[in-house]
């Protein structure tokens, strides 16, 4: 004879099994993996880790360098850039800031404007400014993200705001990092 205690437990089983394979299969953690390929920001003027070339710096003509970008999640809506340099003396300083780029956008030329809208950098112009460390080697972040919507221009000064914005959006980043050191 069943009883009332044990046919409660086996339909609590099966009701939390059904739950987990429900989640599992709907559910999108942030940062998730696309149809098993990894979103990949490069350049094809400097390798991952690698030393930027004078000629996207203030050593040279200061433009930007040219950007690659591959695995782009298929519901993405919008790309977001930041370029930064967390070595900074004064805290992190920000040298470029795009966003709303469309998500058929799979590079940048050098020396171009952006497909997107650009927000403030530290120095507080929508513009790309090129690494120019005051003193020893300095790491350089170029963040791509992947949304899932549209951002409001009306709210996107700089990075502090577009970062804030980002929250509860992004289904995907990647990172190349650069490395720069004024000549003597």
């Amino acid at each position: 004879m069943i009883t009332k205690r044990f046919l409660i437990f086996v339909l609590s089983l099966v009701a939390m099994i059904w739950l987990m394979i429900f989640i599992s299969k709907n559910h999108k953690p942030l940062g998730s993996l696309n149809n098993s390929v990894l979103m990949q920001i490069s350049s094809s003027a400097f390798a991952n880790d690698g030393s930027i070339p004078d000629t996207y710096t203030c050593s040279g003509f200061g433009i930007n360098p040219p950007l690659q970008f591959s695995g782009i999640p298929t519901d993405t809506q919008s790309l977001v850039l930041i370029m930064d340099d967390p070595d900074a003396t004064n805290g992190t300083f920000t040298h470029w800031v795009v966003y709303n780029m469309s998500p058929k956008t799979v590079s940048i030329p050098q020396n171009s404007k952006p497909p997107g809208i650009m927000a403030e950098n530290s120095a507080g112009t929508k513009a790309y400014i090129g690494p120019c460390p005051p003193s020893g080697e300095h790491r350089y972040f170029f963040r791509l993200y992947a949304l899932n919507t549209i951002l409001s221009p009306d709210s996107i000064l700089d990075k502090k705001y577009l970062l804030s914005s980002l929250n509860g959006h992004v289904l995907d980043e990647a990172q190349l990092t650069g490395r720069f050191k004024k000549s003597n």
